[in-house]
């Protein structure tokens, strides 16, 4: 590697890491492509050091935006800061969805509320913080395990739309884009829907220490 300024091609390091590690965060790479950490970058590549990709933490009890003045917040739970891993966040499902039928969305919510066993619903802020940050969203998310494509929804949160429909807030992926719609709770949800539900256990018992605030 000595010698070779090709190597040091931004684009191509980039590259040469998702193969290595997956995705990392934007800022990270940056970080690591500053010209006095590329010693660190090639004792990386070189197997000879490891990189540790921070957790990030995730405000849940900022202001809700709105997708219009004209709506207003019906119900809303407020959650500090949560750590954001993939591990600690499932999707709920009835059983009816796992057989293939489809259910309203106040129905599923009330089964999901049943079935919490000291989790936690995920309220709005949640996708509003992955729409900000995308590629930090697991690529798992976008497909069920049956190959369908996954919306999830966040109902921590709850809106009235103008018409004084019940909305909640989602996150789904159009080919290579991640969207926030909005789905009304009273409209019948099909298998692929599904609600969000974070547990705060296995948050508790984590080892990981390092932590990143971004806002």
């Amino acid at each position: 590697m000595d010698g070779d300024k090709t190597l040091w091609d931004p684009k191509l390091i980039c590259r040469m890491m998702e193969t290595i590690v997956g995705k990392l965060p934007p800022e990270l790479v940056e970080r690591l492509l500053e010209p006095g950490n590329l010693e660190l970058l090639e004792e990386f590549l070189r197997g000879q050091k490891e990189i540790c990709v921070p957790n990030y933490a995730i405000v849940l009890d900022g202001e809700i935006p709105k997708p219009s003045k004209d709506w207003v917040i019906f119900q809303n739970q407020e959650q500090g800061s949560i750590i954001f891993d993939p591990t600690q966040i499932s999707f709920f499902q009835s059983e009816a969805q796992k057989k293939g039928e489809k259910i309203r969305g106040d129905k599923l919510l009330k089964e999901a509320g049943l079935n919490l066993k000291g989790k936690k619903l995920l309220n709005a802020l949640f996708p509003e913080w992955c729409r900000r940050h995308p590629s930090r969203i697991p690529d798992e998310w976008a497909m069920t395990n049956s190959g369908g494509t996954r919306t999830v929804a966040f109902v921590g949160t709850i809106f009235r739309d103008n018409e004084a429909h019940r909305v909640v807030r989602c996150l789904c992926r159009d080919d290579n884009h991640w969207m926030t719609p909005y789905r009304r709770l009273d409209e019948m949800w099909s298998p692929n829907e599904m609600i969000a539900v974070w547990d705060p256990f296995l948050q508790a018992v984590s080892s990981n220490s390092k932590n990143l605030i971004v806002s």
